[in-house]
C-alpha cells in the first residue's frame, strides 16, 4: 500500500517536472529575450532530461502491466497528467 502511494507521488512529481522541461525546451528553441534558457547547451540538457523521464515512464508502465496492476497504472498516469496540467499554478 505504501509503495503504491510512493508510485503515485513520484508520478505527480514527474508530471510537474516534465511540464517545466517542456517549457524550458520551448523557450530555448525560440531563442528570444526570455532569460529562461537561451543557449543550445541548456536545450540539449532539457531534451536529454525529458527523454530520460519518458523512458522511465515507459519502463514503469511496462512493469505495472506485467504485474497486472492496471488500476495503479491508471491512477499514476492520471496523477502525471493532472500535475502536468496544474504545474503552472503549483509553481507560483
Amino acid at each position: 500500500m505504501i509503495i503504491s502511494l510512493i508510485f503515485v507521488a513520484l508520478s505527480g512529481v514527474m508530471g510537474a517536472g516534465m511540464y517545466f522541461l517542456v517549457i524550458g525546451i520551448v523557450f530555448s528553441i525560440g531563442g528570444g529575450d526570455l532569460p529562461v534558457a537561451t543557449d543550445y547547451n541548456q536545450l540539449s540538457f532539457y531534451l536529454v532530461l525529458l527523454l530520460a523521464c519518458l523512458v522511465i515512464c515507459f519502463f514503469f508502465a511496462k512493469h505495472l502491466i506485467e504485474r497486472n496492476l492496471h488500476l495503479l497504472l491508471l491512477v499514476c498516469f492520471s496523477a502525471l497528467v493532472l500535475f502536468f496540467i496544474l504545474a503552472h499554478w503549483l509553481g507560483r
